[in-house]
């Protein structure tokens, strides 16, 4: 009587601590470090989609050209590459989001930039155009870069699929 008693009582006890080690596996599948980056990614492209959606909300208040003089081709080039305050909205407008990866590995990274401020929902952002076919805007980190179609009149060069 007594082992059998202490038989179930080791079978209660088993199924009990592989319940519990169940609930926290289920638990602690994803660290929640990773939970708060998958939200905080999710709310970032969030905004950034509706960013690009109410591009008619983006007032440009600055604009400068600027470059570096080197011997490189693109600085010779540079003198000739000329963009207006519009062509920003257009430039954003037509220009696909990119990670930092695709920035890195596809797009040249020319001496000659427009930088500038804008204005969205009443706050100042600054962004900068590269020549090489990319815009940087500081609101949520928005990449965007040009690889074909109309985008393509507004750089020297764009990027390589």
């Amino acid at each position: 009587m007594k082992t059998t008693i202490l038989i179930f009582a080791l079978i209660i006890l088993s199924s009990c601590k592989h319940q519990n080690q169940v609930k926290r596996n289920d638990n602690s599948n994803i660290p929640s470090t990773e939970i708060k980056e998958k939200d905080s990614l999710l709310i970032s492209e969030k905004k950034i989609k509706q960013f690009l959606a109410n591009t008619k909300d983006i007032r440009i208040i600055e604009f400068n050209k600027s470059m570096i003089e080197t011997s490189m081709p693109d600085s010779v080039v540079c003198k000739k590459w000329n963009l207006k305050k519009e062509d920003v909205i257009e430039i954003i407008k037509k220009n696909k989001s990119i990670s930092k990866e695709e920035l890195h590995y596809l797009f040249d990274m020319n001496t000659c930039v427009y930088n500038g401020k804008m204005t969205y929902n009443n706050k100042n952002y600054d962004f900068t155009i590269n020549s090489g076919g990319y815009i940087y805007i500081n609101y949520n980190n928005i990449l965007l870069g040009c690889f074909t179609g109309d985008c393509t009149k507004y750089f020297l060069t764009t990027g390589e699929d």
